[in-house]
């Protein structure tokens, strides 16, 4: 029963591509817990931090198939790659965004950037 699991741990490429998921999830939930808290910051609002967390999911909702068609024609490594600095290039506007308003952002960027991070999570 082990021999018949165990053969994946030994493939080549398996443990880069486990290290790469176990970033990605942590990185998924950092960026989910850190646009949650800046919206509760911002607009000390617990509705609006709901509403900037269903944005994220209603870009899941709307663009899953096609993402996932995309994913079947593509080079996953390429798509992995593309949407990991995808992600860098977003949080490096909203830190710009707040840098530019003087330690504020305003909550329509937030929810659009909750939008763009959930369009490059499907």
């Amino acid at each position: 029963m082990i021999a018949a699991w165990s053969g994946t741990l030994g493939r080549r490429g398996f443990p880069a591509w486990a290290t790469a998921q176990a970033g990605l999830a942590v990185s998924w939930t950092v960026s989910s817990i850190a646009v949650s808290w800046v919206t509760l910051v911002v607009t000390t609002d617990p509705l609006a931090v709901g509403a900037v967390f269903a944005t994220r999911f209603i870009a899941l909702l709307l663009f899953g198939i096609p993402a996932g068609v995309l994913a079947d024609r593509r080079d996953r490594r390429r798509l992995v790659i593309a949407t990991s600095l995808g992600g860098a290039v977003i949080a490096a506007g909203l830190a710009g965004l707040t840098l530019a308003g003087d330690g504020s952002i305003p909550f329509a960027a937030l929810l659009a950037g909750s939008f763009l991070l959930g369009v490059l999570d499907t």
